[in-house]
Formats: C-alpha cells, sequence, structure tokens
C-alpha cells in the first residue's frame, strides 16, 4: 500500500510538472496575438491613403478599366482567364479576383484597393505565423512581419492595383509553407501535405513567380534538422513538377521561347551579369536604405558601348554574398542563430534569383520584386535582435539599447516613406512625373505621360514628352506620337511615325489602324483599305478595324457588300456599339435597302437614344420609302438634337 502511494503521488506530481511547463508556453501564445494584432494596425495605417488612389494607365487599363472580361463572371469568362495571357503573364486566379471586385463595385478604385490592402494585412498575418512555426520566437515574428507590412519597397505591391498577382501569389505562397511546416511537425498528417500542394497551385495560377516554393520546402527541411537525403526528398516531387509546368508556361507566356524576347537588347554575357549583381546589391542595400525609390528603374543606356562604372563594381555584391554564407556556415556562433542567418540569406537568394539576369520589360531592377524575397531578410534583422539580447548585452549592455533604437527609428522611417510612396500613385500624372524626377533618362515614363497630356489635351506638353521619349530609344512613342498627330490633323507627319513605328513587334495591329486612319483623311482609301485589313489580319478580333474597313469600303470604294460583312463581324464582336449599327444602316441603305437600314438605325438609337445622325438619316430612309410623315418626325428629333441638314429638310419636305 505504502509503495502504491508513492507511484500515485509520483504520477500526480508529474501531471502538475507538465500543466506547470505548459501554462507559460500558452501564456506566450496568447500574448502573440496582441502583437500582431499593433502590427496590423499600424500598416493599415500606413496604407490608409492608398485607398483614395485611382487607376493608373500602366496596365490597370489592361487588367480592369479597359478590360470587357472582368465585367462578367460565367463559364465564358472563366474559360477565357484560364486559356489566356494578358500582358504575357498568366494569372486566372488574378483576373477573377478583379471580376469580383467588378461585381461588387464595377469601377470604383477604391473597392480595388481595398481588396489589395486586405490581401496585404493577410500576408502580413501570415508572415508572422510562418515565422513563429519556424522559428519559435515571437520577437523575431514580430519584426519581421512589421517590417513585411510597412516597408517602402512594397508599396508597388500593394498601392498598384494591377500587381495584386503579387500580393495573391504571395497569400497561397505563405499558405503552402505554413501548411507544409504543420505537415512537417505533425508528421503523419497528410491533409496538411495536400492543402500545402494545393495552395501552392492556387499561388502558380496567381503569379508564377511562386515556382521557386520547392526549393525553399528543402530550406525549411534544412532549418527543421530533416536529413537532407534523397528519401526525405521524395514527397518533393509534386511540387517540383508543377514548377516545372509552369515555368515553361511562363516563358511561353514571356515570349521567352522564340523570337521576340521582351528585355532590351545590346548587352553582352558581361553586361548581364554585371546588371544582376547590380540587382543584387540594390535590393539587399534597399531593406535598410529604402532611399530614391521609382515606379521604374531603367535598364542604364551604353552611350560609350559601356555601363556605367557602378554596374561593373556591383560584380563585387555576388562575392560578398558568397562570403558572408561561407563565413556564417563555418562560424562557431551560436547554432540557432546561425541557422537563422543562413535561412535568411537563403530564403532571399533563392526567390529573388528569378529576376536578377532576365528582367522583363524595360527594369534593370523593380521594387516590387522584394515582396515575399524581403522576409528572409527580415528575419535575420529579428534573430540579430535576440542574438544581441541573449549573447552580447551580459557583456556590452547598451548594444540592445541602440540596436532598439535603430530598428525603431528605421520602422518610423518605412512607414512615413510608405506613407509618401502612397500619394505619389494617386494618378498617372503624378506617378510619372515622379519616374522623370528619379530617372530622366526613363523613356518609358515619358511615353505615358505624354499619354496623359493627350488625354488632357494638352498637346503641347503631350509631344514634349513623346520627342523625349523616342530620343531615349523608347520607339512605342512612335505609335502614340503618330496618334497625336493624327488627332491634330497633322497626318503627313503621322504617317512618318507608323512607318517608324511597323519594324517593332509590339502593337503592330494598332500602327496598321492608326495609319489606316491617316490615309483615310489624306484620301488615300485603297491604302487605308489595306491598312485596316492588316491590322485585322494580326488581331482577328479588332471590331474597330472592321468598322473603318466597312466605313472605306462603302463610302469611298462603293463596295457595299464588303462593307456589309465587315460590319456583320464588328457587330458581333461589339454589339453594343451604336457607331457600327449606323454605318451598317448607310451602307445598306447606299445598297438600296432601305428596311434593312431603318431596322439599324433603330439599333443604333436604342443604344444611343442621343444619336442625332440616326435620326436624320432614318428619316432620309422613310423619305425613300415614301413615308413623309415618319421622315419629318425623325428629321424633328435630329434638329431637336442640333442636326442642321435636318431644319433644311423639315423645310423642303414639311408644310
Amino acid at each position: 500500500m505504502k509503495n502504491k502511494g508513492k507511484t500515485s503521488s509520483g504520477k500526480l506530481q508529474a501531471v502538475a510538472l507538465d500543466q506547470a511547463s505548459l501554462k507559460p508556453m500558452n501564456e506566450k501564445k496568447k500574448s502573440r496575438v496582441p502583437l500582431l494584432v499593433l502590427i496590423l494596425l499600424v500598416t493599415a495605417m500606413v496604407y490608409s491613403n492608398s485607398l483614395r488612389n485611382g487607376f493608373v494607365q500602366w496596365d490597370d487599363g489592361e487588367y480592369v478599366f479597359n478590360n470587357p472580361d472582368i465585367r462578367q463572371l460565367n463559364g465564358e469568362s472563366l474559360h477565357k482567364f484560364f486559356t489566356d495571357f494578358y500582358l504575357k503573364m498568366y494569372s486566372p486566379v488574378t483576373l477573377i479576383s478583379y471580376a469580383l471586385d467588378y461585381r461588387i463595385s464595377q469601377l470604383e478604385p477604391a473597392a480595388y484597393h481595398r481588396t489589395n490592402l486586405i490581401v496585404h494585412l493577410l500576408n502580413v498575418s501570415l508572415v508572422f505565423y510562418f515565422i513563429c512555426l519556424l522559428t519559435e520566437r515571437t520577437w523575431i515574428a514580430g519584426i519581421s512581419a512589421l517590417f513585411f507590412g510597412i516597408h517602402p519597397l512594397h508599396v508597388e505591391s500593394v498601392a498598384w492595383i494591377s500587381e495584386r498577382k503579387d500580393l495573391l501569389y504571395s497569400l497561397f505562397y505563405l499558405c503552402s509553407l505554413v501548411t507544409y511546416i504543420l505537415y512537417r511537425k505533425k508528421g503523419s498528417r497528410y491533409k496538411n501535405y495536400f492543402l500545402a500542394i494545393l495552395f501552392f497551385i492556387l499561388s502558380l495560377l496567381s503569379k508564377s513567380a511562386a515556382v521557386t516554393l520547392p526549393v525553399i520546402l528543402i530550406l525549411i527541411d534544412y532549418y527543421l534538422g530533416k536529413k537532407l537525403t534523397l528519401k526525405n526528398h521524395l514527397d518533393k516531387i509534386p511540387f517540383f513538377l508543377l514548377s516545372i509546368v509552369f515555368g515553361i508556361l511562363s516563358l511561353l507566356s514571356q515570349r521567352v521561347i522564340g523570337s521576340d524576347l521582351d528585355f532590351a537588347t545590346g548587352y553582352t554575357i558581361l553586361d548581364r551579369f554585371s546588371l544582376g549583381a547590380y540587382s543584387l546589391a540594390f535590393y539587399i542595400i534597399k531593406s535598410i536604405l529604402p532611399f530614391r525609390l521609382s515606379a521604374l528603374h531603367p535598364m542604364p543606356l551604353k552611350p560609350n558601348g559601356l555601363l556605367p562604372m557602378k554596374y561593373y563594381i556591383s560584380s563585387i555584391a555576388f562575392l560578398a554574398f558568397g562570403w558572408v554564407l561561407i563565413r556564417t556556415f563555418r562560424s562557431k556562433a551560436d547554432e540557432t542563430f546561425k541557422k537563422d542567418i543562413l535561412f535568411g540569406l537563403l530564403f532571399f537568394l533563392f526567390t529573388i534569383s528569378l529576376v536578377l539576369f532576365i528582367p522583363v520589360g524595360q527594369a534593370v531592377v523593380a521594387e516590387r520584386y522584394t515582396y515575399i524575397p524581403y522576409i528572409g531578410l527580415f528575419l535575420i534583422l529579428g534573430s540579430l535582435y535576440l542574438h544581441l539580447k541573449n549573447k552580447i548585452v551580459p557583456f556590452f549592455p547598451k548594444v540592445e539599447y541602440w540596436y532598439s533604437v535603430g530598428l525603431l527609428a528605421l520602422a518610423v522611417f518605412c512607414a512615413c516613406s510608405t506613407y509618401g510612396r502612397n500619394a505619389v500613385w494617386k494618378d498617372t500624372l503624378s506617378l510619372f512625373t515622379d519616374v522623370i524626377e528619379k530617372n530622366p533618362d526613363a523613356g518609358l515614363a515619358y511615353n505615358n505621360r505624354g499619354n496623359v497630356r493627350k488625354g488632357q489635351n494638352d498637346f503641347a506638353g503631350a509631344m514634349a514628352d513623346y520627342n523625349r521619349a523616342i530620343e531615349l530609344k523608347y520607339t512605342d512613342a512612335f505609335l502614340n506620337r503618330g496618334i497625336l498627330r493624327n488627332g491634330i490633323k497633322d497626318y503627313k507627319n503621322a504617317i512618318e511615325d507608323f512607318n517608324q513605328a511597323l519594324p517593332m513587334k509590339s502593337h503592330r495591329e494598332k500602327v496598321y489602324y492608326n495609319r489606316g486612319i491617316a490615309r483615310l483623311s489624306l484620301g488615300d482609301f485603297k491604302g487605308a483599305e489595306e491598312d485596316f485589313g492588316k491590322a485585322i489580319e494580326i488581331d482577328p478580333q479588332y471590331s474597330s478595324a472592321y468598322n473603318n474597313r466597312g466605313f472605306v469600303r462603302y463610302q469611298k470604294l462603293l463596295d457595299f457588300n464588303g462593307a456589309i460583312s465587315d460590319f456583320d463581324i464588328a457587330i458581333r464582336l461589339d454589339p453594343a456599339a451604336s457607331d457600327i449599327y449606323y454605318n451598317r444602316g448607310n451602307a445598306k441603305f447606299r445598297s438600296g435597302d432601305f428596311a434593312g437600314a431603318l431596322h439599324d438605325y433603330d439599333k443604333a438609337l436604342q443604344i444611343a437614344p442621343g444619336y442625332a445622325e440616326a435620326y436624320l438619316n432614318k428619316g432620309i430612309a422613310f423619305l425613300k420609302l415614301k413615308n413623309i410623315e415618319s421622315a419629318c418626325l425623325n428629321w424633328k428629333k435630329a434638329a431637336g438634337l442640333g442636326a442642321k441638314p435636318a431644319a433644311e429638310l423639315i423645310g423642303v419636305y414639311c408644310r
């Protein structure tokens, strides 16, 4: 009995000890919630002014306000999202999110900005949870999540509606990492494993940059102490297969496989290595010193056949980064701290590597590319704080104080800078004026600002911007300058601009279309018909080209059947365009089909009840059918809408 009592007492004591050990752990987890809430509040405040921004004329049109595909969410639109590339990107999940926003708020910019901010806040929460799961240290997670939330290089991803793909791919990317860690820590709970695969697929469907995830999973295994053997990595096979498939899809969407390279040419292998080294140095330096930020950092010019010297000097960045990795690996420092540094550096390197040597578009670096990679660097910031506190402070007490002051100062600066950068994205004019101030050689910025000025009828300002863009070898500006010259009736010089734009491989259908307008205005009707036809060959869905070719055919070339055929196709492509019905009505009228003309004029008036010319011509069609009463009724409506010929016709026929 005595022995049993001792045994019972020992068990009770063991249970008591277990509960005592669990209590501080539970309290520690509970303390994470207020910290995360505080971080989310700070982030929301810092981005609050982005909700007042509008759309910008830089991809927002193609993705949202000029995109008819997002205006419905049904089987047809979903099929298009999953089978088409938008701006050479495959991101169907992102397009679905725009369609959902449109269904709720149509084209109210605040709604799209609000969605971006909500997803960013979710990502901040996921970064916090991911680092907590990985390191099991709250302060590292807190510092990482805070800087992830408020760092100014992330403004581009949050304040630019078109960069929602960054936010969404990161959301699912982080969900995949979290569920993978849960799978690893929970052992045989394969629900988390399949969830990790599902989230990875959703991430890839948001943006192809997610292809780096399988390598990060191996990095997580290293951090968690798993042996790096083939057997331990068989579960990565589905992830790598998905990466390969979507990697190929991405190359196809960017037309890297083929002859149409999207990034600037004329750089040697040494140049490209130097550009990659410069990019690496840029991203690391800007993580701590985020000064002189810009929406565009253009590829450097080579006026003397050489890059500016800073690019060649930047080659040292690769050597320095490699040296730090090796020194850290061989270091005799605390094993946990060493793992933090190695994980952070390699996480950054693996996730940023895709954009170091294959810059897409006109930019040598892009601030949005740091959205996921900076998690690794911010983890190092947090780990360094704990290392100083636990290992250095006993010997140098003021180190923790000064490091804390430095972190706080950096956080305040980041918050203020981010708030200021949001205002830069207010509209297109402020955005590209800021780019030009920071990068006077950015031809794209002059071109885009010229587009805004043209839309504001500031033709002199637009012309100056296009001229400067062309001086800087931004060849797309030839098309836009030609369109401007069409608008001010300088058709001969417009044709010269379109001829200069034709050798370029982008927007050739628009070049032919606008040159067709210039030729039509100069009386070259066969040339105009030919140009509209070439635009149609390149883009068989170009409804405006069918409409204009139809106009040339019936009005100038008397090819009524050809014109009506063109209008039939144009109406099928754009059934809500009143002018196409009006033009087809005119073609039918001139071919003698007055009843058919009346039907088309009625369709035009259903769409645009204030269409004076449609009432005028409808009256003339009734006159041809000897229905004077109806003719007069329509002419009176036309006269009331300002059609001057209607008054003359009323005076002659209506008594």
